[in-house]
């Protein structure tokens, strides 16, 4: 006889194609597949503003139009604890592929402040080496 094999509670079970498209409608997510939900930039903000405002995780989900029956607490529970440790990184929970993405498309007079100081020292390094292989080269010449 096999053993009955217990599912693991912290693992999350896939979306169904109806649980896919009622996640899809709610507001609060920007894309969802069977395996994951990407929640959109405002939600992950308006979760930490509601949670150091003293409000739990599944709360601030439920209000947020999300079942937990049908994410699954794991879900919330890693959704919680990822932004909570992105919060104070630089670009704290911002989808950066998105940001990263977009960038490429703005113009130059969109990139932030800090983006631009980036830029502008990769852009003097790179000078740098090519003046002093240019150097090099016609000393070479001569």
């Amino acid at each position: 006889m096999g053993a009955k094999r217990l599912r693991n509670p912290a693992k999350n079970k896939d979306f169904t194609d109806i649980e896919i498209e009622i996640l899809s409608r709610n507001p609060n997510v920007q894309s969802v597949t069977a395996k994951q939900i990407n929640y959109t930039d405002y939600f992950k903000l308006h979760f930490l503003s509601e949670y150091s405002n003293g409000k739990p995780p599944l709360q601030i989900f439920t209000e947020a139009g999300f079942d937990q029956e049908m994410i699954g607490q794991g879900r919330i529970d890693k959704a919680s604890s990822r932004w909570r440790r992105k919060e104070n990184r630089p670009g704290g929970v911002i989808d950066q592929k998105k940001r990263n993405s977009d960038r490429k498309k703005s113009s130059y007079s969109e990139i932030s402040t800090m983006d631009e100081l980036e830029y502008l020292r990769q852009q003097n390094a790179y000078l740098r080496q090519e003046n002093l292989f240019l150097r090099k080269l016609e000393r070479l010449e001569r």
